[in-house]
């Protein structure tokens, strides 16, 4: 569907869940029109993730959650 605009949330979840590599990642990112930002506490988070190598999804929340975040997977744009 050309108007879906998935969000970058669901492209983080997908590639945690393809244990996608750093520059697997950034692919995956980009090709989605997004990117990890240093100034971003939650892309930060994610970065870490990524570095090394934690692929569950219950963990990266559990890591989000005790910074504050919002957690992947949870409705919180409402």
């Amino acid at each position: 569907n050309p108007e879906y605009d998935v969000q970058k949330e669901t492209v983080i979840a997908l590639g945690l869940a393809l244990e996608l590599d750093e520059d697997g990642f950034e692919d995956q990112l980009n090709r989605a029109g997004y990117g990890l930002t240093r100034s971003k506490k939650f892309d930060i988070i994610i970065d870490f993730c990524i570095r090394k190598k934690i692929y569950d999804i219950t963990e990266v929340n559990e890591i989000l959650h005790a910074f504050q975040q919002d957690l992947l997977g949870a409705n919180t744009k409402d």
